[in-house]
């Protein structure tokens, strides 16, 4: 349940194209859960999901107090606005919600909630902000990051994809003033097909011409007319040379002469590339190198994001949120930087990158290719496709048997080791150091 500007009914039905049947009341907070307890001011919104459909439960949100509900079906036993498509209907209320607010969308395969979590870190040195909660960046969640909006100066909305048309359909009710593309990469490859669809998937959001653009250094965007945009083009070539690794961070330079200093407390490389991106944000809305370093060393990576533990004297990176070719590779040639500056070896534990359909042996071997050439010490497996891996580095361990797997993690590692542990959202690998930990206290 969520708190919206307080509105009546009969407005929201002007709003979402509606019909109210019953009682004209005053809505003041939205659900999308018919078991909690919602009370007077409270409007259930009945969404049709995979697995539920909410116009099901519309009894039991009255039985909970709701006082109004969104429904698209006829109903009885409370007041009613009656819509073609509720999820369409929470999308306009969010959209009208918005008031001046300016909203900042950002898009890409990878990075997007770093990104959007770094904006919100800057430009709250000197202005309000509210964005995405975690990374709930379909529909439903782009519509209730908007219902969240009070007469905040910006939001920062994440929106992501798996086909064409979703980024276009959330743009359409978001209107970014500034639209944000991390990059076009290989994420949901098997659903899009090529990497060109995934770029015109993430192009979307440039579709109801917003006025800034921050979007990557892609000769495949630069080709393209954006005219009537102000747009930044963020080179994603970082000049390793010239970072320095500090006790906790990085600091790097922006700009052709490096004549802005930057930090920001992470090891991995890739987040130089997102941090130049709040960066250049941040300067589009006025602040100074001082403010936006000041927001960038506030920032925090989310859980299951870049967390270092340590585990009977090992260095555990537990960076297993997600993964794809491109955050994997980052991750890698960080985690080689990262033992060189605090004298370890790296290790690493990988699982599956998913959704690669026919590209997946092929990428997965180019993996096994890449930790060859960073000599990683020690290579282990877990997953269907990693032994592709194997096959690309020459050498690793695949284990079949989880138990297994642990086991000889718990017994090979030592105070002297890094290991970085990393894959799909599905294999849920945060499981397999919950296990480690348990096995050395």
């Amino acid at each position: 349940m969520i708190s919206i500007k307080p509105r009546r009914a009969s407005e929201i039905a002007k709003i979402v194209s509606g019909e109210l049947v019953g009682e004209d009341s005053l809505i003041d907070k939205i659900s999308l859960n018919s078991k909690e307890k919602m009370g007077a001011g409270c409007c259930f919104v009945a969404i049709k999901g995979e697995k539920y459909d909410g116009n099901d439960f519309i009894d039991e949100a009255f039985e909970n107090g709701a006082t109004l509900v969104i429904s698209e079906r006829k109903i009885t036993g409370g007041a009613c606005l009656l819509v073609d498509n509720t999820r369409i209907a929470l999308l306009e209320l969010a959209r009208a919600n918005k008031g001046n607010t300016k909203i900042i969308g950002i898009t890409g395969s990878v990075g997007k909630t770093t990104v959007k979590n770094m904006i919100i870190s800057v430009l709250s040195q000197k202005y309000s902000v509210i964005g995405t909660k975690e990374n709930q960046n379909n529909e439903i969640g782009v519509a209730l990051t908007l219902l969240g909006i009070t007469n905040e100066d910006f939001c920062v909305v994440e929106m992501g994809m798996r086909s064409l048309g979703e980024i276009d359909l959330l743009s359409s009710y978001a209107l970014p003033e500034a639209a944000v593309i991390t990059n076009a990469k290989t994420s949901h490859i098997e659903m899009l097909g090529s990497e060109e669809n995934i770029l015109r998937a993430k192009m979307e959001i440039l579709n109801y011409r917003p006025k800034y653009a921050v979007l990557p250094c892609d000769m495949r965007l630069k080709a393209r007319d954006f005219s009537d945009i102000k747009t930044i083009f963020v080179d994603e070539e970082i000049d390793i040379s010239r970072c320095i690794y500090f006790d906790g961070g990085i600091k790097f330079f922006i700009n052709e002469n490096y004549s802005s200093e930057m930090k920001i407390y992470s090891y991995n490389l890739h987040n130089i590339y997102n941090a130049s991106i709040a960066y250049h944000i941040g300067k589009l809305y006025g602040l100074t190198d001082t403010q936006i370093c000041k927001g960038l060393l506030c920032f925090k990576q989310d859980k299951l994001r870049e967390e270092y533990l340590e585990i009977n004297g090992v260095t555990v990176i537990n960076d297993c949120y997600n993964s794809s070719y491109e955050s994997l590779k980052s991750s890698l040639i960080s985690l080689v930087k990262y033992g060189e500056t605090k004298g370890k070896k790296p290790n690493a534990l990988i699982g599956d990158i998913l959704e690669l359909g026919i590209y997946s042996e092929e990428i997965h071997t180019k993996i096994g290719k890449l930790c060859r050439e960073l000599e990683i010490k020690g290579l282990y497996l877990y997953g269907d496709n990693v032994k592709y891996i194997k096959i690309g580095a020459g050498y690793g361990e695949y284990f079949e048997n989880k138990e297994e797997l642990i086991k000889e993690l718990c017994q090979k590692l030592n105070k002297d080791d890094i290991l970085l542990v990393k894959a799909s959202r599905m294999l849920k690998f945060e499981n397999i150091i919950e296990e480690m930990k348990k096995r050395n206290e």
